[in-house]
């Protein structure tokens, strides 16, 4: 089974397995779908990276996205 969920809050090993994906692919951004494993929670996978993430037209989504870009990366190299 499956189910969709979105979250503000992200697990490390999630957000890691995204940048290794973004990575491999020699991307500089990309919205990464990551599904997890009902039967077995600690496993994740990559189902496909989006280059153009949520871009509708919508200013308002676009903007939206781009903040959280930008904040997620930071927060991954602020050391």
């Amino acid at each position: 089974g499956y189910r969709y969920e979105y979250s503000d809050t992200i697990p490390d090993r999630v957000r890691e397995l995204g940048r290794k994906t973004i990575e491999a692919l020699g991307l500089d951004f990309a919205a990464i779908d990551i599904i997890q494993d009902l039967d077995n929670p600690d496993n994740f996978y990559v189902l496909e990276a989006n280059t153009a993430p949520g871009n509708h037209g919508n200013m308002s989504t676009i903007t939206k996205l781009a903040e959280k870009f930008i904040a997620t990366h930071n927060a991954m190299y602020a050391e």
